[in-house]
């Protein structure tokens, strides 16, 4: 019994130990490691935003669940985007540079973040949409709510 005892003890003092350093790495990380792009204050938090590129249409990247840094893996299909059209890669709330949020995470909620973030960055319309496989279903409505400014939206696989 006293070997159960320890074991477990043992066990709790590792995970107490693992999510203090976790912490404090994460603290020295964000301050070790700046944003590729801007943070925009959307309903009282802050939503990383990297935008470029030139041209007449807003290209809109929205990544799949899963995806720590959209940023990175949206790169090889906006840098060559880049000369012909602008185009904006957010990080949702709680990925990447932008803060946590304890609002619910349905659709219409969505939408209207990525709403508020494409006016914070002055980001004009019209809007091409480009997601993930997994997202578009999600955020079909993004472009189409949008009477005049949306110009569709595609799946980027």
């Amino acid at each position: 019994m006293k070997t159960v005892i320890f074991g477990l003890l043992a066990i709790l003092v590792l995970l107490g130990s693992g999510a203090v350093y976790e912490k404090v790495r994460a603290g020295k990380d964000l301050k070790s490691y700046t944003p590729s792009g801007k943070l925009y204050n959307v309903n009282g938090e802050n939503m990383h935003v990297y935008v470029g590129g030139q041209g007449d249409v807003t290209v809109v990247f929205a990544s799949g669940w899963g995806t720590a840094n959209p940023y990175v893996d949206f790169f090889p299909l906006y840098e060559k985007l880049a000369p012909h059209v602008k185009f904006t890669v957010y990080d949702r709330f709680g990925y990447g540079y932008s803060d946590t949020t304890d609002k619910k995470r349905d659709i219409d909620t969505i939408t209207n973040e990525i709403h508020e973030v494409l006016q914070a960055s002055d980001q004009k319309p019209p809007y091409l949409l480009v997601a993930h496989f997994a997202r578009i279903t999600r955020n079909t409505p993004v472009c189409p709510e949008i009477p005049g400014r949306g110009k569709g939206h595609r799946d980027a696989g």
